[in-house]
């Protein structure tokens, strides 16, 4: 069972919709490289939760365990069904019934060179694991009941090597590596309570040093102030408020240079205009008066005098807004305010106007960009401050293990932490990511510098599924367009093409969970969004499942009063229950086929008033077994379920 010095294991995409059988997949290539030789504690498989590591682990004791009991396969019962499936992932060909070869359903092929053993077997008219292998073909094992076995028993003695786990817990086992180089005192996740002590001395912190800073920074801190005082509220709350908007944007991007900038934006820079003074500002206006009385103009006089002579004073402070015919005189594409014969004073009129609309956009571009570097000084002090306390209070949170995970493993790192990058890439084979949508640019970029390295050797290999239309954690960061780019359809940030280094793209499209009603309901929608890519109609369901019904309904209610709304919609949903029901004498009704409803609003009050109509409209609904889980979205399930029983 060592590995053949020549082989050539190959790469993989996977774009999955939900039920098409990713974690099938995953299983699979983990058994199938065990098969090989790869030895289970070089390979690793991260996703976002334990549940789902969990899951993928019992997943591999089951598959393997199934081999080694002989379960047998589904086309040919006299067959080791676990032999068919590492045969079917080894080529990407699935054998049927009556001994032809097709397409898998993920016909990317993990290690191509057995697939003339598996043709050569076809012809034969037997299964590939009963042949000996001939001269140039690769040392296959045999894949008996004991060899699943002994394949179990090998996990088995790794299981506390095993690298089936989370990000966060590949991160935390990075970190505790070195914490000194991490910059961290401890790889202990902190509390609430502790959390919002070492943000509120971090803050004090930062107020303090302010007071020594630039005159930028202290002008944010004065505007903030201001605001806070015209709100009502206190400077620090409204500090811990930008912080956490602003923060995760300064750890992506902690130099300097990216802040103020706004040429990527396609605008100006502006950092050199010059101040206006109200002087001038009156001045300018005092030439527009004259100007406008000495025009003969086509329009009356009050409209244009109330129209014009005050569009100084608003340029200025930033209130004026343009109607559609008074920009396209701005721009010269209409002329119709003064006679053909006072064309030049009506130039002259216009260019002041231009001119004070410019500087003013200047001067409001120039306050943005100080704004903006006085964010990235304020974030800076902050974040030096928040990790001094967190260092004197031996905590952290799980976003500085991942901070410091990068400072120790990113594209940024120190040569002196090359070692650890290199000790990473020789300890790991075989790199498994699932859900790879929710993955954000930092994490990444950690992941990235050890995948490239591994990328270099024929006998390392790189597996990716994702589904893009599950990406559901951009708020913190996630970007599905790192998809995109390791699909190369996108252009990577360094210019690094996956393609041309072994990554191979797929797809699976059938759902196993999902009947065709839901399918279709499902494509229909993603038709209709044009910025989605057009792949997301194109699923479709099992066949074991054409037989099975599937219910949708769909109620668009008309625009009105938040609480009109609120009654259409606990109306419609009423009648979805009607037809989910049925009757159970003395005016009862039942779900129907034991099923369960859950619905979900945006808010808690929502839900207690649909409660509420349906005990008193809908009394039939009311007693047992009748469950409704209201829940509202996209709260998380865990802090804000509710589970309300009408009686």
């Amino acid at each position: 069972m060592n590995a053949s010095p020549y082989k050539q294991i190959s790469g993989n995409l996977i774009a999955a919709s939900a039920g098409t059988g990713k974690t099938y997949q995953l299983t699979s290539r983990f058994v199938a490289l065990l098969a090989l030789g790869a030895r289970p504690e070089k390979m690793i498989a991260l996703t976002f939760t334990k549940k789902a590591a969990g899951e993928f682990r019992n997943r591999i004791f089951q598959a393997l365990s199934d081999g080694a009991l002989g379960k047998p396969d589904h086309d040919f019962p006299e067959r080791n069904g676990m032999a068919a499936r590492v045969w079917e992932t080894w080529t990407g060909l699935h054998l049927n019934a009556d001994m032809t070869l097709s397409e898998s359903a993920n016909p990317v092929a993990l290690y191509p060179a057995a697939t003339p053993m598996l043709k050569r077997a076809v012809e034969q008219g037997c299964f590939p694991e009963q042949l000996t292998p001939m001269a140039g073909e690769p040392p296959l094992p045999q894949l008996t009941t004991n060899f699943f076995a002994e394949l179990l028993m090998r996990v088995l003695s790794k299981s506390s090597d095993l690298q089936l786990s989370t990000l966060d817990s590949f991160f935390n086992r990075v970190v505790a590596a070195d914490l000194h180089r991490a910059g961290l005192s401890s790889v202990t996740p902190m509390n609430a309570l502790q959390q919002q002590r070492a943000t509120r001395t971090a803050l004090l912190a930062m107020l303090a040093e302010s007071e020594k800073s630039s005159h930028h920074e202290s002008a944010l801190i004065t505007l903030l102030s201001s605001i806070a005082e015209d709100k009502g509220g206190a400077l620090l709350d409204l500090l811990e408020n930008n912080v956490n908007t602003y923060l995760s944007l300064y750890k992506e991007f902690p130099e300097k240079a990216p802040w103020g900038n706004p040429i990527p934006f396609g605008l100006p820079d502006c950092s050199d205009a010059g101040l206006i003074s109200d002087e001038e500002v009156e001045g300018i206006q005092r030439e527009i008066n004259e100007l406008v009385e000495s025009i003969s103009w086509k329009k009356p006089r009050s409209y244009v005098r109330k129209t014009l002579t005050t569009a100084a004073a608003k340029i200025r402070k930033g209130e004026f807004k343009a109607s559609d015919s008074f920009k396209a005189w701005l721009n010269e594409d209409e002329q119709y305010l003064a006679p053909d014969a006072e064309q030049e004073r009506d130039g002259e009129l216009r260019g002041l106007i231009n001119y004070l609309n410019k500087t003013c956009a200047g001067i409001f571009l120039r306050s943005v960009q100080e704004r903006s570097v006085a964010m990235h000084e304020l974030l800076g002090k902050y974040y030096t401050a928040y990790r001094e306390s967190i260092l004197r209070e031996g905590l952290c949170t799980f976003d500085d293990i991942k901070q410091g995970a990068r400072q120790l493993l990113g594209h940024n790192a120190a040569d002196e932490d090359a070692g650890m990058a290199l000790n990473l890439t020789t300890k790991l084979d075989h790199w498994m990511l699932d859900e790879f949508q929710d993955t954000d640019p930092v994490q990444w970029e950690i992941l990235s510098n050890l995948l490239k390295e591994n990328a270099q050797y024929p006998d390392k290999s790189l597996f990716v599924v994702g589904d893009k239309k599950q990406s559901i954690y951009s708020f913190r960061g996630a970007s599905a367009e790192l998809f995109e780019q390791l699909r190369g359809t996108v252009p990577t940030r360094d210019g690094y093409d996956w393609q041309k280094h072994g990554l191979t793209n797929s797809s699976l499209k059938e759902s196993r969970r999902s009947v065709p009603e839901i399918m279709k309901f499902t494509n229909l929608v993603f038709e209709g969004i044009s910025e989605v890519d057009k792949e997301f109609s194109q699923h479709s369901s099992h066949a074991g499942n054409s037989a099975k019904k599937g219910y949708v309904r769909v109620s668009v209610l008309p625009r009105n009063k938040a609480e009109q709304t609120l009654q259409n919609a606990c109306r419609a949903i009423g009648n979805i229950l009607e037809e989910l029901t049925e009757a159970r004498g003395q005016g009862m009704r039942r779900l129907k086929n034991d099923i369960s409803v859950a619905i979900l609003l945006r808010k808690g009050d929502a839900a207690r008033s649909l409660v509420s109509w349906l005990r008193r409209y809908k009394p039939g609904h009311g007693n047992q077994p009748l469950l409704f889980r209201i829940q509202p979205y996209p709260s998380p399930l865990s802090a804000q379920q509710k589970m309300l029983r009408p009686r």
